[in-house]
């Protein structure tokens, strides 16, 4: 889960798109008004009778308009950051990925307190279900969450539209675990060579470990055996089982199974983890550093259990469909998204990543 771009670039892309820069050129606008308008007063006041009180009145002149930048500053800059849609009326179904799903329940939220003629419903049901959903859709309209490109699609006229990347982790039961599993850094974490290991032969894996997965058609499944496992792996039914890797059905039940099992070990979103006491992130060691699931990690090329997120709509997008979708991918969106698992195409922009808005 960590997503940078090239250092200083990145820096500056997000330099610009912050609060931050916008206040300070308008205090840089203000004292230079100011100061032009002081150097006049000095010059026409210079023999005043009474400098003391001039030299008062000036002191608090200028702290009267440093205050007065600094608040227009903010208060300019964040209208300039603040949502807001474009509404549209109607009803819409979004349907998928268990993993995207709290994120674009945030947005539809924040949409519909905007545009309150929208009904926005979002449901969790996994990637492949999200797309069959589309493709039995009646009256109201559905647009498919999925993790990464999918398998198939049911018919040509499904576009597809990456929206930005959301970032996973591999998770384990951190009671019962050895703790350097879940240490950072030099020797800690483990390799996706022993991840490997745990999820096809987890009886010589070194340690106890009790693997779990998602049901086939999961996205986070199909990105867990292509950027961590580099190869599938056999399950052997639903939670829980003996022996073999158990089957889960959404994000949640992974984490509550992960929770509650001892040397349980699986993958799935992060956001949800701090709902899970027992539950904590194993970083993926590539050449004895352990990398955690973050943002930063993601953006520097050191973190790569990540996927593109689509959304599949019936045709070109437009009415209600096209405002929610732009909404979601709009500069301010992504500002407040930034302290999820989720990285928004705009923030991808001049980043290593930023050819996942391009695919598909």
């Amino acid at each position: 889960m960590h997503l940078e771009a090239d250092g200083t670039l990145a820096t500056l892309n997000e330099l610009i798109n912050s609060n931050a820069l916008l206040s300070a050129l308008l205090v840089t606008l203000f004292a230079a008004v100011v100061g032009w308008g002081i150097s006049a007063l000095r010059r026409r006041h210079q023999r005043s009778l009474n400098p003391r009180r001039f030299r008062a009145g000036l002191t608090v002149a200028v702290l009267l308009a440093l205050v007065l930048g600094v608040a227009g500053g903010v208060a300019l800059a964040n209208r300039a950051l603040t949502p807001a849609p474009t509404c549209a009326p109607g009803q819409i179904d979004f349907a998928g990925s268990t993993a995207f799903a709290p994120i674009m329940n945030e947005v539809a939220t924040e949409y519909e307190q905007d545009c309150p003629e929208a009904q926005i419903t979002i449901g969790a049901v996994g990637s492949a279900e999200g797309l069959s959903d589309l493709e039995h859709a009646n009256k109201t309209p559905v647009v498919a969450m999925s993790d990464g490109l999918p398998q198939g699609l049911p018919g040509p006229q499904y576009v597809g539209q990456p929206v930005g990347v959301i970032i996973f982790a591999v998770v384990g039961n951190r009671e019962s675990l050895p703790p350097n599993l879940f240490a950072p850094g030099f020797g800690g974490g483990m390799s996706a060579a022993q991840i490997a290991q745990v999820y096809e032969h987890a009886a010589t894996a070194g340690n106890i470990f009790v693997p779990v997965g998602r049901l086939a058609g999961s996205g986070t499944r199909n990105e867990f055996t292509r950027d961590v496992l580099h190869g599938e792996y056999a399950s052997a039914g639903p939670c829980p089982r003996p022996r073999g890797v158990c089957d889960e059905a959404t994000t949640l039940d992974l984490l509550t199974y992960v929770n509650d099992t001892g040397h349980a070990i699986g993958y799935a979103e992060a956001d949800a983890l701090p709902f899970f006491p027992s539950v904590a992130a194993i970083p993926i060691s590539v050449n004895g550093i352990g990398y955690e699931p973050t943002r930063r990690n993601t953006l520097h090329g050191d973190y790569s259990f990540y996927a593109t997120e689509y959304l599949y709509t019936n045709g070109i997008p437009s009415g209600l469909e096209a405002d929610v979708i732009n909404f979601l991918t709009s500069r301010a969106v992504a500002a407040q998204l930034r302290d999820t698992s989720f990285v928004s195409c705009p923030d991808l922009s001049g980043s290593n990543l930023s050819g996942a808005c391009s695919a598909g």
